[in-house]
């Protein structure tokens, strides 16, 4: 008998003879309940990696939970494919009173740069120069460090010890924002966010369709912002994927 996955309402693992909810769906006949990242065998979903394109002006941002006071109690690391030169790869506040801004120019140059809690920009250096578009980008930063790993351009990395104290402020409800500065609608990035880790807090990528995005404890909700007309319809189906990592990944279509 064949089985309707639109109308499935949950998976289910049998273990020792027992049926075992994994996840309970609330779907419509033209969302998959089988979202893009999939279940492996022993119950843990499959990564997916979000398609940010610049044309449409996309981004990823969470709200700042905790007010930050220091440039060295920031730290996080992500990590991008398919980035096209020029647009914003990660910042966090403004530049009035506590900025902290990593961004790639259209001719290849990565520029790190720390606004301090009175508008002064107090550090503005090269992370590095990269012309390729280069794949599986990780970059880094433990409140004192930025490093930029990658498998064709290999590890650099600046050291922002100099400015680690500077005093920021960075209050709650600021804005940290993946693929566009913080606080301005500029400096849009294009690529593919695959992993993000804030604070020591990871952002898992496997909710599937939606434009949220809950932290891997739960406690912080991210969000995934598009100007295309299409709003969550373009999220949905043009930036989500579904597959596996063995027949491949491909987009939602209805």
């Amino acid at each position: 008998m064949a089985i309707n996955l639109k109308l499935e309402t949950k998976i289910v693992e049998v273990v020792n003879n027992v049926q075992i909810e994994r996840e309970v769906f609330a779907h419509s006949a033209s969302e998959p309940i089988f979202r893009q990242n999939g279940y492996e065998v022993n119950g843990d979903k499959k990564s997916f990696a979000i398609a940010f394109d610049k044309v449409e002006s996309e981004f990823f941002f969470d709200s700042v939970a905790t007010p930050l006071t220091k440039v060295n109690q920031i730290n996080f690391d992500l990590t991008i494919s398919k980035q096209s030169l020029g647009g914003q790869i990660f910042s966090i506040g403004r530049s009035s009173d506590g900025l902290f801004s990593v961004y790639q120019t259209s001719g290849g140059l990565e520029i790190v740069d720390v606004y301090d809690n009175t508008g002064v920009l107090v550090y503005n250096n090269i992370l590095g120069t990269f012309a390729e578009l280069d794949t599986d980008v990780k970059y880094t930063f433990d409140g004192a460090t930025v490093t930029r790993d990658s498998p064709v351009s290999g590890v650099v990395s600046l050291d922002l010890s100099s400015v680690s104290n500077t005093d920021i402020n960075i209050a709650t409800g600021r804005n940290i924002t993946v693929c566009r500065l913080s606080y301005l609608n500029s400096r849009f990035a294009s690529y593919t966010l695959k992993e993000l880790t804030y604070l020591s807090v990871k952002y898992p990528l496997t909710e599937g369709l939606g434009n949220e995005i809950w932290s891997e404890d739960k406690t912080n909700k991210g969000t995934l912002i598009t100007n295309h007309a299409g709003g969550v319809d373009r999220i949905n189906f043009g930036m989500w994927l579904k597959g596996d990592d063995v027949n491949g990944w491909t987009p939602y279509t209805l």
